[in-house]
């Protein structure tokens, strides 16, 4: 549930006992599993990253990317929308394989609380520069969405199942829309990335490729309704 471990884990398809970062503070990752960054460029996929945390871009191997833009002046309210704004000429010169981090989120939680008016209105902010992300890669591109944590006060450090809840969500044409699946890990965002992108996924990697073993979100409802028939919440 820390930021630095969980985004280790998702770029380089490893539990932190494997990569070894256990806090936010970056080491030498030296002989870990390659980030699927580097791997796809290393099989000649053009790649790109558009960063503005500072530990998160030292993840990323100075040889995995063809395009690199960071923004280092620490958490400023519209840095999102300021990446955002890069990724015209970022992401306009379409590479094959693209990583984009924002931030906004996480520091409205810190600040003000999860679930608070400003966390709120920070998503929509966040979900303003997903926008422009989008409408600079099209609508024919695949796109994964996911995050590190969840969160609960004003922290996600403490273990509890709220902060370890994440998401994974996956536009793709090999997706059919209103679909899910059964569970998905940040493990699995980089063998699936590989495999959207067309290159084999690295050997070392733990996770599992997610499309393919999707299936009808009405099944997954109906079965938690099913699930429910002979739950007593005391009424008559």
């Amino acid at each position: 549930s820390i930021t630095l471990p969980a985004h280790a884990s998702m770029l380089r398809g490893v539990a932190p006992a494997v990569h070894g970062i256990l806090d936010n503070t970056p080491i030498d990752l030296a002989g870990v599993p390659p980030s699927f960054l580097r791997v796809a460029r290393a099989t000649g996929r053009y790649t790109a990253a558009l960063l503005n945390w500072g530990p998160i871009d030292a993840l990323v191997e100075r040889d995995a990317l063809d395009q690199r833009w960071f923004l280092d002046r620490g958490y400023g309210a519209d840095d999102d929308l300021e990446l955002a704004r890069a990724a015209e000429a970022v992401l306009g010169s379409a590479p094959d394989v693209a990583f984009a981090y924002l931030v906004a989120p996480d520091n409205a939680g810190h600040a003000h609380g999860w679930g608070s008016a400003e966390y709120l209105d920070s998503l929509r902010r966040a979900d303003a520069a997903l926008g422009r992300l989008l409408d600079v890669v099209g609508s024919d591109v695949a796109v994964l969405v996911t995050t590190d944590h969840g969160g609960h006060g004003h922290d996600h450090q403490a273990g509890r199942p709220i902060d370890r809840v994440t998401f994974v969500v996956l536009r793709s044409r090999r997706i059919e829309a209103g679909t899910c699946w059964p569970a998905a890990s940040i493990l699995d965002v980089a063998p699936t990335v590989a495999h959207l992108a067309g290159f084999a996924p690295d050997e070392t990697w733990h996770g599992v490729v997610l499309p393919g073993g999707e299936r009808p979100i009405a099944d997954h409802l109906l079965e938690l309704v099913d699930g429910l028939v002979e739950h007593d919440y005391g009424e008559d």
